[in-house]
């Protein structure tokens, strides 16, 4: 989803609150912001309603959407440095590991000498 585009749909429709009326959708001026027509088999009171809901609901969760978005990146760039630090970290501990193992084995063989 590209929350940018959305968001800027968003920010061009006409300002809520919007609220349902009649199978019409109206905003704060009272003033029309699309009537649901008679069509066969719609529920247009249903389809008002969603679309009113839909001028506050849509902006609310392009913001969660957004959060998520930029948390993920976050994480996601912690992660990689935490990666490579730890390889880092891991490659070294090994590399004392063997020093300690090759300096403990010289010792032992040269006490049984």
């Amino acid at each position: 989803m590209n929350t940018s585009e959305e968001q800027a749909i968003a920010e061009a429709a006409t300002p809520g609150p919007w609220f349902e009326e009649s199978a019409s959708v109206f905003y704060s001026d009272d003033a029309y912001v699309c009537h649901i027509s008679d069509d066969v088999g719609s529920d247009d009171q249903a389809d008002a309603t969603f679309i009113a809901h839909a001028r506050t609901v849509v902006p609310l969760a392009l913001e969660v959407v957004k959060a998520v978005q930029e948390r993920t990146a976050a994480i996601r760039v912690d992660f990689d440095a935490f990666s490579e630090q730890s390889v880092k970290e891991w490659t070294a501990e090994v590399a004392r590991t063997t020093a300690n193992l090759h300096a403990a084995l010289a010792a032992w063989e040269a006490s049984d000498a």
